[in-house]
């Protein structure tokens, strides 16, 4: 499945409400899913702001927008919840120590995979 965290056009207000729970029902049934705009345009779907000219790696957490940080966000939670299932049977997320604040006002809601920050350094 290809998603996106904002409306069909690319642009546009962010909406992680409804992308989680397309993803939920995604994990929940073994579909696998990309998202896309792995760019750096001023569209809400770009993963770095258009600011952001490297091309080969070496990017910093002020180079990503909303929708990067989300997926970041939502990757590292269900990596724990995995993980968690395997040493429980109840799963459980546990909370970043550090957080990078959103650079931007249109941000995602305050659920653990929707906060608009990184939990960790992943370049």
């Amino acid at each position: 499945m290809q998603f996106g965290i904002c409306t069909a056009s690319g642009d546009g207000v962010y909406d992680a409400a409804n992308a989680d729970v397309w993803l939920d029902i995604c994990d929940q049934n073994n579909i696998s899913y990309a998202c896309w705009a792995i760019s750096n345009s001023e569209e809400s779907a770009a993963y770095f702001w258009s600011t952001c000219e490297k091309k080969a790696g070496g990017w910093l957490p002020e180079d990503l927008t909303n929708t990067s940080r989300y997926l970041i966000n939502r990757y590292d939670d269900r990596l724990i919840a995995l993980a968690s299932q395997e040493e429980s049977e109840e799963p459980t997320v546990e909370e970043p120590e550090e957080t990078i604040p959103s650079t931007d006002n249109n941000q995602p809601s305050d659920t653990p995979s929707q906060r608009g920050y990184c939990k960790r350094q992943i370049f």
